[in-house]
């Protein structure tokens, strides 16, 4: 009936803020046919050595099924220049064997891109999510949230915001980002952009506070999507900070 039967396995090694992680990821997955309204059902096993500022080693894993639902309603699937990408994702695995505590985890996100009035155009975006059940120490890094970046919150380095432990930033249970930007179109190639920027990722919501970064960018629409180039100021840091990225997170 067209749903697509894949299996797939990755190996990863990163090294920010002073936390090491080595991954071994193995998913099993079900992708429905229809992409304006996907479904993914799958089962993930992880695990992972964290090692944080070369002192603390924590060996981790999860065994979690996953549910993932994607609504696209935009003009190009490719290069979208107005609708919007909405998606959410479920995951969880009882404690056992594998898993040392219950973990329940929801991560949603949605893009949305006006119709171009007058040569100008808005966009949006907010990622919440958050992990249930299980303690920070207890959950694979790729299940817990770190944010800064080219796509998230601009002006701060990939990954940098976070839960900062001995020294090092890891990830935590607790995620939200919002961001609002206003394009002027110069051309139909190229535009320009302010932007600002909020978010940030924590264990609890009572230690959340939003980090905010704002700036200005150049845009280019080509035929694989639109070039960014950004250059924002971190408001925590009062550094500046250059992004570029292709496309959109959808």
């Amino acid at each position: 009936s067209g749903w697509r039967p894949s299996l797939g396995t990755h190996y990863e090694r990163t090294d920010i803020t002073n936390e090491i992680n080595q991954n071994i990821r193995i998913d099993a997955r079900m992708t429905g046919p229809i992409k304006t309204d996907e479904e993914v059902w799958g089962i993930s096993y992880l695990t992972e050595r964290q090692r944080i500022a070369d002192v603390e080693i924590n060996n981790r894993q999860a065994l979690i099924g996953v549910y993932t639902y994607t609504r696209r309603r935009v003009d190009s699937l490719i290069a979208p220049q107005r609708g919007y990408v909405a998606s959410i994702e479920l995951s969880g695995g009882p404690r056992g064997i594998l898993n040392q505590a219950n973990i329940a985890r929801v991560y949603g996100r949605a893009n949305w891109l006006s119709p171009t009035v007058k040569r100008w155009q808005a966009v949006a975006r907010t990622q919440v999510g958050q992990v249930f059940g299980a303690s920070r120490e207890l959950v694979p890094s790729a299940l817990l949230f770190r944010t800064g970046g080219d796509q998230s919150v601009r002006g701060y380095s990939f990954n940098s915001l976070g839960v900062e432990q001995s020294g090092a930033v890891v990830g935590g249970r607790i995620l939200a980002i919002v961001s609002a930007e206003l394009v002027y179109h110069l051309t139909p190639a190229w535009g320009a952009a302010i932007f600002h920027d909020a978010g940030n990722a924590a264990d609890s919501w009572r230690d959340f506070h939003f980090k905010q970064g704002s700036g200005v960018g150049a845009r280019w629409n080509t035929p694989v999507g639109r070039v960014n180039l950004d250059l924002a100021y971190a408001h925590a840091t009062h550094q500046p900070h250059l992004h570029f990225s292709l496309g959109y997170g959808f």
